[in-house]
């Protein structure tokens, strides 16, 4: 499986964060602190954390600013199909889809086992303890040791759901359930324990009873005791308590100081907004013209203004029209029958368009449109007969005429209008309203955020509420200050509420201790027929205790058996992961060592050493040695767990203690494994730039909103 584009949001340090991956060797480089640990977190979270859970690993990721849960975007390829893994954990939502996914998944469960199966890998855990190798870390290869054993067992014996890993676990569970409490106290004891206890508690009672004297007597020196002990104690605890409400009433009156602090800030604040609407008051002097200018009467204005444009414009149209000579003789072809619902229609637009010119400045429109279907209507006409145009020249001037005096009166009312507002022009007009609105606009924020602060009071009330402020605040001062000597740092605090919790407990237990010891003393009396019982109860609880010890007999004979078979299928393990080692080890150490063996109970690892002719610990070796072995080992492991999967590999700068001929050797072989493995190779340093099939600098990347989001 192949990464080839991951997207975040809200992730610890990155707000957002889009990145394109080869599908063979990435180095993804920048200083400490730059994200490389982020994203190495981030792809793991997106592989296999559930949105649903909220365990402290998944709510650790959430990002540094922000109280919302983060989003992860996954593009892959596997065979040759590709799928995008979206998780939501704001919303809990997950889908997975693309390949041969007609609707997508949405289920968890069946995501991860989607995963698990490119991967080879069925947890975070086994992948961390197999595809990722650490600086510094590169040796741990037995973390997460449960996991690789199940993963190796179910290769060599082909179980998957029954393995004897899950076997064993389940007889330690019974057997732990059985004998819990033998080695540490629980509040839920098993039946062992809890019937032992009971045996005890007979015991005890019966060694009472015929005790009873020694034992008053006992508990008489031991109530005396306890009387001193309690005296002690409540004097100690209530030297703490008048020291704790000392301290909490301080910080009662910090937190009351503070609010005081607050109030204060408050009012000075609506003393400064107050000016400020002084200062636009001030300022709107010059304005005083449009105060009584609402934005309905600006609208109207513009109508106007409109309304006088198209008159102008009808009024130029007929004018152009009259000043066209007339023929000679001043007749025209009698115009063909027209349409009647025709000039009827032109007819009505003119005069709407004349009537509402006075309501709208886009009315007149309609008036242009009647006079071109009237006049259509001539120019169409087919000529038959000579006819007089007189009559025709008269209606155009009397439409003149009223055009003429429907424009005076517009004129009129903006001359109007101008004398209202003090401006010689429209455009003066104009320009001066859109100067004084943002003034008006302010003045009115200004005047809702002060009402919003004084609410039903008024400025000289804020002045009364601000000197009796000063003087609350001196002697909540005054009486904080005196409470100094007394004050404790939080840690101290913390610490003297830890021991008054203990000391009250232990005085509700020396209260109670007391009180049953002046109960038994009271009360103290014995009779054979208590003795008998006791003892009649003591043997059934013994054959209880028996049947339940041969019960744990069989669990731990049951646990031996399979933990052998599993020791034998690590054996074989064992033995396949060398062939993988032996593959690898050679190459790395510059064929100083070509063949290592790994212990079946432990997974240490020995190479066989020339020199002493024998297999040595790897531990025993040179450091960058041990890593290098340990390098082959992890790569035979994940050959030998995933077998033909090709999960990512995560490499996070494990080769800080190569030589540069031991990284030269190492990188090559990295590179060859890079063409069957994709590797993401986290590092601070610019000397494996050069192997890199693509370099990713996180100082350089781009965190701006992908084109293309993966992201729900």
């Amino acid at each position: 499986m192949i990464i080839k584009r991951i997207q975040l949001r809200r992730f610890k340090k990155f707000k957002t964060l889009e990145m394109g991956l080869s599908p063979s060797l990435n180095v993804i480089k920048g200083p400490n602190e730059a994200g490389k640990s982020t994203l190495h977190t981030a792809i793991i979270a997106g592989l296999f954390f559930d949105p649903r859970h909220a365990r402290a690993e998944i709510r650790g990721c959430l990002s540094w600013d922000s109280d919302r849960m983060y989003e992860i975007g996954l593009e892959m390829e596997e065979g040759n199909s590709s799928y995008i893994l979206r998780k939501d954990f704001e919303t809990k939502k997950i889908h997975l889809s693309g390949g041969d996914l007609r609707e997508g998944i949405v289920d968890p469960t069946r995501v991860a086992e989607k995963v698990r199966e490119w991967l080879g890998l069925s947890s975070a855990t086994a992948f961390k303890s197999t595809a990722c190798i650490q600086q510094d870390k590169i040796s741990q290869i037995t973390k997460g040791e449960k996991e690789i054993g199940d993963s190796l067992q179910a290769i060599i014996t082909g179980e998957d759901e029954a393995s004897a890993s899950s076997a064993l676990e389940k007889l330690r569970k019974a057997k732990a359930d059985l004998t819990k409490g033998l080695e540490r106290a629980t509040r839920y004891p098993g039946e062992i324990q809890r019937i032992t206890a009971l045996i005890d508690e007979l015991n005890g009672e019966h060694k009472r009873l015929q005790q009873e004297v020694n034992e008053v007597k006992n508990a008489s020196s031991r109530l005396f005791e306890m009387e001193q002990e309690l005296e002690k104690v409540v004097s100690e605890l209530s030297t703490k308590v008048n020291l704790k409400e000392k301290n909490e009433k301080r910080q009662k009156l910090r937190k009351e100081l503070d609010d005081i602090e607050h109030c204060y800030r408050e009012i000075q604040r609506a003393f400064g907004i107050a000016k400020d609407i002084e200062e636009l008051d001030a300022e709107l002097v010059s304005y005083s013209s449009f105060l009584d200018i609402q934005d309905e009467d600006m609208d109207a204005f513009h109508t106007l203004l409109g309304n006088k444009q198209s008159y102008e414009q009808t009024r130029e149209s007929l004018q152009k029209q009259l000043e066209q000579p007339l023929p000679t003789p001043a007749v025209v072809p009698e115009p063909e029958p027209i349409p009647r619902y025709l000039l009827i229609v032109g007819a009505v637009l003119l005069v709407l368009g004349i009537v509402g010119a006075f309501f709208s400045r886009f009315m007149p429109i309609l008036a242009v449109i009647g006079l071109g279907l009237a006049g259509y209507g001539l120019i169409k006409a087919r000529p038959t007969k000579p006819i007089d145009l007189t009559f025709l020249i008269e209606r155009m001037k009397g439409q003149l005429a009223r055009i003429e005096a429907e424009l005076l009166g517009v004129e009129q009312n903006i001359k109007y209008f101008l004398s209202r507002t003090g401006c010689e022009t429209p455009a003066a007009c104009l320009e001066k309203y859109e100067k004084y609105k943002p003034l008006r606009a302010k003045k009115t924020a200004k005047e809702s955020e002060l009402t919003g602060i004084l609410g039903e009071k008024n400025l000289k009330d804020l002045e009364l509420e601000s000197r009796t402020l000063a003087l609350d605040r001196n002697a909540k001062k005054e009486e904080w200050e005196s409470l100094e000597p007394i004050a404790l740092e939080p840690e101290q605090f913390q610490r003297l509420l830890e021991e008054i919790g203990v000391l009250t407990e232990r005085k509700e237990k020396l209260s109670d201790e007391k009180k049953e010891l002046e109960i038994t003393i009271s009360k103290a009396r014995a009779t054979p027929e208590d003795i008998a019982a006791i003892e009649e109860g003591l043997s059934e609880l013994e054959q209880k205790l028996a049947f339940f010890e041969r019960r744990r007999k069989i669990y731990e004979l049951a646990l031996e058996i399979l933990d052998k078979a599993r020791k034998a299928s690590w054996r074989a393990a064992t033995k396949v992961l060398e062939e993988e080692i032996a593959k690898h080890i050679s190459r790395v150490t510059c064929g100083r060592y070509e063949s290592a063996k790994v212990d079946e109970e432990t997974l240490s690892f020995f190479v066989y050493s020339p020199e002493k002719e024998d297999y040595v610990k790897a531990e025993e070796l040179s450091r960058a040695t041990i890593d290098q072995i340990y390098l082959a080992a992890r790569l035979g492991l994940v050959r030998l767990i995933m077998g033909d999967k090709k999960s990512p590999l995560l490499f996070d700068d494990p080769f800080v203690t190569f030589d540069d001929k031991r990284l030269e050797s190492t990188m090559k072989m990295v590179k060859e494994i890079s063409k069957e493995y994709q590797i993401l190779l986290f590092t601070c340093e610019n000397k494996y730039d050069v192997y890199a099939d693509k370099v990713l600098d996180l100082t350089k990347i781009n965190v701006a909103s992908a084109q293309t989001s993966l992201l729900i």
